[in-house]
């Protein structure tokens, strides 16, 4: 589970709880809303603060917005074995998907409407 805050300058679009395994991208439970036209900034916060992003947008026409969430806990000394063994030459990519990666905010912003899957 992932707490999960947006907010378009200090409007809030999403405050809620996500179990965020295995989710696919689904539009059903995107939150619409309308906005004057107007340069505006977006904030969305997740995992008690662990992962912020912030960036301005400017809205002369329609927006869409996605903000993706993403995170990779370490992995076990089992598996972190198994990489040694097989791939442990290339330090530069096995330390990573060792120490896994903290969590992780995007923000992406389209012009036009996605399409439905």
């Amino acid at each position: 589970m992932v707490d999960i805050q947006v907010s378009i300058s200090k409007n809030s679009v999403l405050n809620d709880t996500i179990r965020y395994t295995d989710i696919r991208p689904d539009l059903t439970n995107t939150p619409y809303i309308s906005l004057p036209k107007g340069n505006y900034i977006i904030y969305a916060i997740a995992d008690s603060g662990q992962a912020v992003v912030k960036e301005a947008i400017s809205l002369t026409n329609d927006r869409w917005i996605f903000i993706s969430y993403s995170y990779k806990p370490p992995i076990d000394t089992s598996e972190t074995n198994n990489l040694l063994k097989n791939f442990g030459n290339d330090t530069s990519w096995i330390n990573p998907q060792i120490r896994g990666f903290p969590p992780r905010l995007t923000i992406y912003i389209m012009d036009k409407e996605p399409i439905h899957q």
